[in-house]
């Protein structure tokens, strides 16, 4: 059968061939290639901003000593803002991906950085391989499944407990697993809201916080031509 002969219709009512069907396939495969090489870009303008926002944050009340690694020595003689700096940060999805970008470029900055992650292999290995270049002490691993209510209550309270406060939440963590679109829908959805009603009670100036970042993380498989996949396109964007 030829390319021509083979007829169907496309997402958008559109009369498709199989010369179509294939011009699309390659069209779409570029746009994800390119979203994907643009995830660490995607983390680093995110905390461009949250930089921004938190030259307005007052000095955070942790009095942990903090001994500043080359990178930030270096960043500070190119005068760049340190205004993170002593910050607490908390990451979820943190143990590899933009989490992990996330978590990277934040100890640079001279945050203390708590890191979550269902995966506890993962993490303990994201953890150890930071503790090779920032204080081991700069950072913390809690195993967590955000989905859970009181797994991400409890991870909450540890890391404020640990670093006594909380001025950045970074709702990162994202599952695409259609067979089970309701833990899809639990993690993309649900945990990204709890995750900011718990940072709000924490970081609230109406609940005697000093204020704070939240970063929440989208996806943009929702907007891309061709690129649909139910529960996942759920997550806020």
């Amino acid at each position: 059968m030829g390319n021509a002969d083979h007829v169907d219709w496309g997402p958008r009512g559109f009369k498709w061939t199989q010369c179509h069907h294939q011009a699309h396939e390659v069209h779409v495969a570029r746009r994800c290639r390119e979203e994907t090489g643009r995830g660490w870009e995607r983390a680093r303008t995110s905390l461009k901003f949250a930089r921004s926002r938190a030259l307005a944050l007052p000095p955070s009340s942790n009095t942990h000593t903090h001994k500043r690694h080359p990178c930030e020595r270096g960043r500070a003689s190119r005068g760049v803002p340190m205004a993170l700096s002593g910050k607490v940060a908390l990451v979820t999805g943190a143990a590899q991906g933009i989490g992990r970008a996330f978590a990277e470029a934040l100890l640079q900055d001279g945050c203390k950085v708590v890191l979550l992650d269902f995966n506890k292999n993962a993490g303990e290995s994201c953890k150890n391989a930071l503790d090779m270049e920032y204080q081991s002490a700069d950072s913390l691993f809690i195993a967590c499944d955000v989905a859970s209510e009181e797994q991400l209550k409890c991870a909450f309270k540890k890391a404020v407990e640990h670093f006594g406060s909380l001025d950045i939440l970074c709702n990162n963590a994202g599952i695409n697993n259609e067979n089970k679109w309701e833990q899809t829908i639990s993690v993309n959805l649900i945990s990204v809201i709890r995750g900011t009603y718990l940072a709000l009670e924490y970081m609230s100036k109406q609940n005697g916080g000093k204020g704070g970042i939240i970063v929440n993380v989208a996806s943009l498989a929702d907007i891309l031509d061709g690129v649909k996949t139910g529960a996942h396109d759920a997550r806020p964007s």
